[in-house]
């Protein structure tokens, strides 16, 4: 029965069997006696990376072994000093990968030469020098509430999966330690003085399988995002590229791009218009180069890991299991510029707010709060005097689907977000950010008018009899609101909470709230499938233009809200030919009063990013956004070594137990 319901363990158990020729001639009773114990090993939980299951049982003069460890890095280290310890190989083994840990099980006949109790403490000192290996490498340990939706850079450009590809790829320029923007694989940049047209050259590297990074993979991933065939939300960060959007259209040929490797090491690009942020952009993850001849034979190549998952970041990808929710990477010694400090390897779990808490509190992570969860002042207690604050370009929204009745109908968003009051949602939860008034960034905004409507439900209620009568319809005959979000966090949804339940008293209306996961919220939003949904926004880029450019065009995949302004427009683009930056500010200003006064999004917070780490972890932040670049973290100090824990006699969290039971 216990076979049956466990078929492919078992078959991977036989044929795993070394010397192969003992599938043939090994006896079932000790077939039988293995597997039982790899059977009994498979279940009990290991908590930790570290953690690890050793069990031995002996009949006569044969020991039965079994080895249940979580980490690779313990695994391989364990095999290659068992290798050592045990020159003659007069043992059988078994090797299985179950439910995301590594079993081992072993068959020993005792001799004269190799007693069972010598087997044993070979054994137990493998155990030992996998643990030392593990607990002596720098770690970076972090906790995600969703793990990528892609490690194609061309695709993944959500904030989660942003974090880990510019671990894995590195563009023409980076944040640096200091957190300024600095030459990545760019070695110098020369700009013309009109500002249209930079001539990059590249330095001397390789991706993690060792070819060399040329200019010719930058074009190449470049062209391919503004091909129209291609998918991706974030194609409109390419368009101060002259004729980019015209390609992406499929109006213009790709030949007339302003874009040319001219060689292995020097790339030319030329823009419609001065753009003062372009080398920002050239940070961001979606600017990475990818690798052309694999991508050619090879388009899934994003999809594989360790050897096939070629990248040229300080990190390469060695595992990813979305189904056990944990993603692991190494240090790539083929990267420029290694620093001793870099981790050597960096895990991160998916888990959410409780969960990240335990995990951090038993130091299994380094890591707890913004920006990798949202923040929860509620869960820490015993950590107040360790909170740590950062004011950043995040800031929560509603966004409404124009497209959508009855939304498309101007007053009555307006009416939407007159009804917050955003200084009292903040008093409410004594939370340590800001109202938001305007949908730019708190650094870039220039506007706000909306202050003083904060919470005016006079207004708003006025509003919505006037988006009431404009549509033709009564309170009654209203719609259910379908509110979308994604949130798990206690202190977001509370949040959610109190907007949709000011709406439902004032306007008496309904709402049904739709919760998904990031993945399905991101495709949906891509779609334009919802209502009203719910997000924070970042800018990657310090400069308004970034947030502003994102509802330019209503069809484009990153502005959901299909909300398109003709004059909103004209101030863009009027702002892109503009050289002098005090001119170039007031038409951006009037842009953003557009956005404001048309009220596609509701702003509702600024972020405030609050966070705790442990003391060893040093992580560079963009000074000017605000955002982390882990891609730059170092570890000043080993991770120290986990105590022993309280656990069950078969699962131990300290020094190798000597387990060893006689069978009767």
């Amino acid at each position: 029965k216990e076979v049956a319901s466990h078929p492919d363990l078992v078959e991977n158990f036989f044929y795993s069997l070394t010397p192969i020729e003992v599938q043939g001639t090994l006896s079932h009773k000790f077939l039988n006696r293995l597997f039982t114990l790899c059977l009994e090993a498979a279940p009990l939980p290991l908590p930790k990376q570290d953690s690890y299951l050793f069990r031995t049982e002996t009949e006569d003069q044969h020991t039965f072994a079994v080895l249940r460890i979580k980490d690779p890095a313990m695994k391989d280290t364990f095999l290659s000093a068992l290798d050592v310890l045990l020159v003659d190989k007069f043992f059988i083994s078994t090797a299985v990968t179950f439910q995301g840990c590594y079993i081992l099980g072993y068959i020993h006949s005792a001799s004269a030469e190799h007693t069972q109790e010598q087997f044993i403490a070979a054994l137990e000192q493998a155990i030992a020098e996998g643990l030392a290996k593990i607990r002596g490498l720098r770690q970076l340990r972090l906790a995600f509430p969703n793990l990528p939706v892609s490690l194609d850079p061309r695709i993944g450009g959500d904030v989660y999966s942003a974090m880990i590809l510019k671990m894995l790829f590195e563009g023409l320029m980076k944040y640096g330690n200091d957190g300024e923007l600095t030459n990545g694989i760019c070695k110098s940049v020369a700009i013309s003085p009109d500002g249209k047209k930079y001539v990059f050259t590249l330095r001397a590297t390789s991706w993690s399988n060792g070819t060399p990074v040329t200019a010719h993979d930058f074009a190449y991933a470049w062209k391919k995002i503004l091909s129209p065939n291609f998918s991706t939300p974030y194609t409109y960060l390419f368009y101060p590229i002259k004729h980019a959007k015209e390609v992406k259209n499929g109006n213009v040929s790709p030949d007339q791009l302003g874009l040319q490797a001219c060689d292995d090491h020097t790339l030319l690009v030329e823009l419609e218009h001065p753009a003062p942020y372009f080398l920002e952009l050239t940070a961001l993850s979606i600017y990475s180069p990818v690798p052309r001849s694999l991508d050619e034979t090879h388009p899934n190549w994003a999809h594989q890991i360790g050897q096939g998952y070629v990248c040229n970041g300080p990190c390469q990808l060695t595992k990813i299991s979305r189904s056990q929710g944990v993603l692991e990477l190494t240090k790539n010694h083929l990267h420029w510029d290694i620093d001793p400090l870099q981790p050597d390897r960096t895990v991160i779990m998916q888990a959410h707010d409780h969960s990240a808490l335990e995990m951090f509190k038993n130091d299994e992570i380094d890591w707890l709060g913004s920006p990798l969860q949202a923040w929860n002042p509620d869960l820490l207690t015993d950590y107040r005097d360790q909170v740590e604050s950062l004011v950043t370009s995040g800031i929560f929204w509603c966004q409404f689907n124009v497209t959508r009745f009855p939304f498309h109908n101007t007053k009555l968003r307006r009416a939407f977000a007159y009804a917050i009051n955003r200084k009292k949602l903040i008093e409410s939860f004594a939370y340590a950010g800001f109202p938001a008034y305007s949908p730019l960034p708190r650094m870039h905004t220039q506007n706000n008018e909306m202050m003083a409507d904060d919470g005016n439900t006079e207004k708003a209620c006025q509003l919505f009899h006037e988006a009431l009568e404009e549509l033709g319809i009564s309170k009654k005959d209203f719609p259910e609101l379908l509110f979308m979000h994604g949130i798990k966090n206690v202190f977001l949804t509370n949040v959610i909470k109190y907007v949709l339940g000011t709406w439902q008293e004032l306007f008496g209306i309904d709402c049904k709230v739709e919760v998904y996961d990031w993945s399905t919220i991101l495709s949906k939003i891509v779609k334009g499938d919802f209502q009203v949904g719910f997000i924070c926004w970042e800018a990657w880029v310090d400069d308004p233009i970034y947030t502003l450019n994102s509802f330019k065009y209503g069809k484009e995949k990153i502005n959901p809200t299909c909300w398109e302004n003709s004059h909103f427009q004209e101030l863009l683009n009027a702002a892109d030919q503009m050289t002098d930056l005090k001119k170039r500010s007031v038409y951006l200003a009037k842009a953003e009063s557009i956005l404001i006064q048309e009220m596609p999004i509701i702003p509702i917070l600024y972020e405030a990013q609050q966070f705790i780490k442990k003391s060893n972890v040093s992580v560079p932040v963009h000074i000017n956004t605000g955002t982390f670049g882990f891609r730059s973290a170092l570890i000043t100090k080993n991770v120290p070594a986990h105590p022993p824990s309280s656990c069950s006699e078969t699962a131990k969290d300290g020094q190798a137990p000597k387990n060893t039971r006689k069978l009767s």
